[in-house]
């Protein structure tokens, strides 16, 4: 499990480093929220598999699920924006639609992937309070 999330964090930081070089405004926008996101994702996913106790990390499992699914749409949305944006340079192509995606992708990055590092408490900090609510206490 652990190999393939390295490999997909390493694109997801040359994505990152293509908008961190931008003098976009929106795209810095979009670098600000997703380099700690992708922090975030590794930071817990490394602290998952090095665990012992096994019912640890399935405790926030779902959590991790919310988490990844985060980082990869703003990650996805951040590509979407850099492509939209090369689009803006060029007057043939639908400047309307290439503002939406790079505003659209801004809007995610802002509103979802804050969220991703309050998941990285849930799942490292709520396992041991998960296990110790019995489900009759629920």
């Amino acid at each position: 499990g652990g190999q393939g999330m390295s490999e997909l964090v390493a694109d997801m930081r040359v994505t990152l480093a293509e908008l961190e070089k931008s003098n976009q405004h929106d795209l810095q926008a979009i670098a600000a929220r997703l380099g700690p996101a992708i922090e975030a994702l590794e930071a817990t996913t490394e602290w998952m598999l090095s665990q012992q106790n096994a019912a640890l990390p399935a405790a926030g499992s779902v959590e991790y699920l919310m988490m990844s699914g985060r980082v990869a749409g703003g990650w996805i949305m951040a590509r979407s924006a850099l492509a939209a944006n090369e689009l803006l340079s060029d007057a043939s192509a639908d400047q309307d639609y290439a503002e939406s995606l790079v505003a659209l992708s801004r809007y995610f990055a802002e509103h979802e992937l804050p969220l991703v590092n309050a998941g990285r408490h849930i799942v490292i900090d709520g396992g041991e309070s998960t296990l110790s609510v019995a489900i009759d206490q629920l």
